[in-house]
């Protein structure tokens, strides 16, 4: 899913002859809000409430749906806690099993 975000990400800037300073400065300012993944599932989600809580709002959400009605790695009829700002899902009826989203906080 990142890989086909990224290249309609690549994409947009090419078909909109967007100034390469300006393509630089978007890019830099959108990578830093990526969640690290790579960090692991617990510290990941730790690392991105962190990131969250220095964001006063967004200025675009871009969310898709799953055929059996998941929004952005959360799934109908699972228990997400309530406190947390970004969820970890670790019995993804859909690969993969482990996904890490924000919450609907």
């Amino acid at each position: 899913m990142m890989g086909t975000f990224l290249s309609f990400y690549f994409y947009f800037f090419l078909k909109a002859k967007i100034q390469t300073s300006a393509f630089a400065e978007f890019t830099e300012s959108f990578l830093q809000y990526l969640i690290k993944a790579e960090l692991g599932l617990l510290e990941a989600r730790l690392e991105y409430e962190n990131t969250l809580k220095k964001i006063d709002k967004f200025d675009v959400v871009l969310l898709s749906m799953g055929e059996d009605g998941h929004i952005a790695s959360l799934f109908p009829n699972h228990v997400y806690p309530e406190e947390q700002m970004v969820i970890v899902e670790q019995g993804s009826p859909k690969p993969p099993k482990e996904r890490i989203s924000m919450s609907c906080q």
